[in-house]
């Protein structure tokens, strides 16, 4: 096997191992957690699965999911609709 053919089998490998990577991080979110960041999951995802079949762009989609959407997502999944203070009509108790 020639260093050609092994660079682009490494490549291959690593591109597939990213994409994987992006997609069931995404899966394991919660939809809401998307919505909390204003992101949509359902995009995101077409985005990663698209982008593979599509002169396998995925592996830029899919780092820019992981290092730039995904942590949004984690943090509004982690606190919620926000720091403890009650939500709805701002009627606090007394």
């Amino acid at each position: 096997m020639s260093s050609t053919t092994a660079g682009l089998g490494f490549l291959g490998a690593l591109t597939l191992i990213v994409d994987l990577w992006a997609i069931i991080t995404a899966v394991k979110r919660p939809a809401s957690a998307f919505e909390a960041a204003d992101k949509s999951k359902t995009l995101w995802l077409v985005l990663i699965l698209v982008g593979i079949f599509v002169c396998n762009v995925s592996f830029f989609i899919s780092l820019w999911y992981l290092f730039m959407v995904d942590p949004q997502v984690k943090r509004a999944q982690e606190f919620g609709d926000g720091i403890g203070f009650p939500t709805g009509t701002g009627n606090f108790p007394t």
